[in-house]
């Protein structure tokens, strides 16, 4: 039987304000670019390793990393909201792995996505890739393990994002253009 699991983005501390953020107006649209478990955020296994049954997510995770990257840049003081810039998140990876080692388990979440910012005509002004991964050790491999392995992931890849200086230069410097 299919495990559930309602995954939420969990900020890791206060955000620092960005200088003239205020002035950025920033469209966020969000993509599955997945290529593999995009029907599923983790696989429960069994003591020899054998796939046993899907963990699926609650909400949508597209969605969710759409709405952490909106929170994060909110809470550094651009506005949200239909604008000349755009920032577009591709997310490649969304999914807790359950490991067998010799004498223990470990579980690994991976969050990762790409985000790109183009202007009104469409041309892109700042590229990058950001992830986050979780990796800690288990007993039973179950819905909650996957969500909280994942739910640290997400806040990696976010706090990667509020920390990366080029991006936020780039959509100053586009707001000035």
């Amino acid at each position: 039987m299919p495990g559930t699991a309602a995954i939420d983005y969990v900020p890791d501390g206060p955000v620092t304000p960005v200088a003239g953020a205020k002035a950025v107006l920033l469209t966020v649209s969000a993509s599955d670019q997945r290529m593999q478990h995009a029907d599923r955020i983790s696989t429960k296994k069994s003591f020899a390793g054998i796939e046993m049954a899907r963990i699926v997510a609650d909400n949508d995770v597209v969605d969710l990393v759409r709405r952490s990257v909106e929170r994060g840049l909110r809470a550094q003081g651009f506005a949200i909201g239909p604008g000349r810039l755009v920032v577009s998140v591709e997310l490649q990876n969304f999914y807790n792995d359950f490991r067998r080692r010799l004498d223990s388990w470990t579980e690994v979440g991976e969050v990762v996505f790409s985000l790109k910012v183009t202007n009104a005509g469409g041309t892109v002004l700042y590229s990058r890739s950001y992830d986050g991964t979780a990796i800690d050790s288990f007993f039973v491999s179950s819905a909650s393990n996957a969500q909280e392995s994942l739910q640290k992931a997400l806040t990696m890849a976010i706090r990667k994002m509020l920390e990366d200086k080029a991006l936020q230069q780039a959509l100053l410097s586009a707001a000035r253009s």
